[in-house]
């Protein structure tokens, strides 16, 4: 990245019904490459490697749709609480209000909270946030959308099949700015 390089700073139009919702994996890829997310976003531009169909294969178990997640209040009460922890695979959630749309691997609510998690092929990798920064930036959008739609949310998870390790990323007030410059 070229540290002198000049922004311009405008703030983002108003989100219509007619406008497209983001995909939070292209904010991921947003800010992993800028060039790379036009160039999926607007010209379709993406091709199948091998680095993708395996991503495919692990995401298998988690691409099946299993029970939605309960009511917020439902969780609050503890009403819906039939085990010690459920898990919601496969959920979908959106909000015009942030122009954002995210499909969350799953969403694992234990004791009134609800912690997205995303699953990527690879390993983890050896860094001091545990995590890079695309993948901070898109767990914490599902925490926000997840937010926004009523539940409480503090931390989100990465779990890298490759390892079979999970990297707990709290959603601390930095993160939150930067995963919300659209608010």
């Amino acid at each position: 990245m070229v540290d002198n390089q000049l922004e311009f700073h405008l703030p983002a139009p108003p989100v219509s019904g007619d406008t497209p919702l983001i995909p939070a994996r292209m904010v991921n890829e947003f800010v992993y490459c800028p060039r790379l997310a036009y160039l999926m976003w607007t010209q379709s531009g993406w091709a199948e490697t091998g680095d993708t169909v395996e991503g495919n294969r692990v995401h298998a178990r988690v691409d099946k749709p299993s029970a939605p997640l309960p009511t917020p209040q439902a969780l609050e009460t503890g009403e819906a609480l039939a085990s010690d922890k459920i898990v919601s695979r496969s959920l979908t959630l959106s909000l015009t209000a942030l122009g954002i749309i995210a499909k969350l691997d799953i969403a694992e609510a234990d004791d009134g909270l609800v912690t997205p998690v995303d699953y990527k092929r690879g390993k983890r990798p050896h860094i001091a946030q545990g995590v890079y920064e695309p993948e901070r930036i898109q767990i914490c959008l599902q925490g926000l959308l997840l937010e926004e739609h009523g539940y409480r949310v503090e931390e989100g998870a990465i779990y890298y099949a490759e390892s079979q390790e999970r990297v707990r990323i709290a959603l601390d007030d930095d993160l939150r700015a930067s995963g919300a410059p659209m608010r």
